[in-house]
């Protein structure tokens, strides 16, 4: 199975934002266990950020795939005024 997008991207994210606390370990601003603590808050926030990341995108998908995006009505002016409505109103009226 394929790691998503999303994933992808946290995890990116996750790395670029362990620079500064491998940075300063390096110089010796840094402690390791200041280090662990920092790394430890930093994995927490990432794993918070990426459930409400997939959170919002699935629930935006959810609403797309549903319809329930448009305003009501907005299909019926659209419908009335394709030039297949007058067909299909005509197919159906036959039926």
């Amino acid at each position: 199975m394929s790691v998503g997008p999303l994933r992808r991207s946290i995890g990116a994210l996750g790395l670029l934002a362990l620079v500064p606390v491998a940075a300063m370990l390096v110089v010796g601003t840094l402690d390791p266990v200041d280090a662990a603590k920092r790394s430890l808050v930093t994995l927490i926030g990432l794993l918070v950020l990426g459930r409400l990341a997939s959170w919002g995108v699935h629930a935006i998908a959810s609403t797309v795939e549903r319809g329930g995006t448009e305003p009501e009505g907005a299909g019926e002016a659209e419908t009335a005024a394709s030039p297949t409505a007058t067909v299909n109103t005509a197919e159906a009226a036959q039926r």
